[in-house]
């Protein structure tokens, strides 16, 4: 098999320049005997009728011989073949690794939940500061109207809500978490001032409130608080004041009104 190999490679690269340099190729068309003819004949026993017959009609000739054809016809479907399985097996592993990335993205969302940081897509954290909610809260909704002046002497009317009061263990201040200390607590009175006027003013929202505890007759100012609020014309602003209280306080009471005038009192759950 090596030596018809080598015989047939030899016979494409030298019969033509044979060929045309021998003296076969001449300007009386008769032919003579070609060294490539010998040298090919002497290779094998059978070449003297290998070589009698055109290419074209020759059984041995690779392209025409049905041994060779048929193994030709095998290797090709066996590369389809190969290249079908390899389709599939890559369209398995493209599948297999898309289930495996929604897998770990919802176990990441799930960890992300746990431990309260939302991570985003692109990789940016949610630092924004997060405190446990309300240990206690009470619904006050009651809405009181206060004369203010603005800044050029014109008389004023502001609508002071008092929504909801809480008492919590953390606040925060300024955009920094505050933590009462341990027998202490905060207690929070969330506010809603309106501006009916086409004039901006500012306004001290602790002054119209105090607190007592107890059944005491003292009254405390609130600590906590974002004075001066500014609130801007025809607007709402919401704010809050911030009490520091014991936590065994009792009969907390709320007076609302205007320092140099008449109050309520709002009795408080605690």
């Amino acid at each position: 098999m090596k030596a018809f190999i080598n015989r047939y490679i030899l016979s494409i690269f030298l019969k033509p320049i044979y060929f045309f340099s021998s003296s076969k190729f001449n300007h009386t068309g008769l032919n003579k005997p070609d060294v490539s003819d010998n040298l090919l004949a002497s290779s094998s026993p059978q070449s003297a009728n290998w070589r009698s017959e055109p290419y074209v009609n020759s059984q041995s000739h690779p392209l025409t011989n049905p041994a060779v054809n048929e193994k030709r016809k095998s290797n090709v479907k066996h590369f389809l073949l190969f290249k079908l399985i390899t389709k599939k097996f890559l369209l398995s592993i493209l599948a297999v690794l898309l289930l495996l990335s929604s897998f770990l993205a919802g176990r990441m969302s799930a960890l992300n939940g746990f431990i309260g940081t939302n991570v985003l897509s692109f990789g940016v954290s949610d630092n924004r500061v997060q405190i446990p909610g309300p240990k206690s809260k009470q619904q006050i909704n009651k809405e009181f109207a206060f004369s203010i002046k603005s800044i050029n002497g014109q008389d004023l009317t502001i609508k002071y809500s008092i929504e909801s009061v809480e008492i919590q263990d953390e606040i925060v201040v300024r955009g920094q978490i505050a933590r009462a200390v341990k027998g202490k607590t905060f207690l929070i009175v969330n506010l809603k001032l309106k501006n009916g006027s086409n004039q901006n003013f500012q306004v001290n929202a602790r002054d119209y409130v105090r607190l007592s505890s107890n059944n005491k007759n003292d009254w405390f100012a609130a600590d906590i608080h974002n004075d001066p609020v500014e609130i801007q014309a025809i607007s709402t602003k919401d704010t809050r004041l911030g009490f520091p209280i014991n936590d065994n306080d009792k009969n907390l009471r709320l007076k609302i009104g205007e320092i140099a005038k008449g109050k309520t009192i709002l009795n408080l759950n605690k």
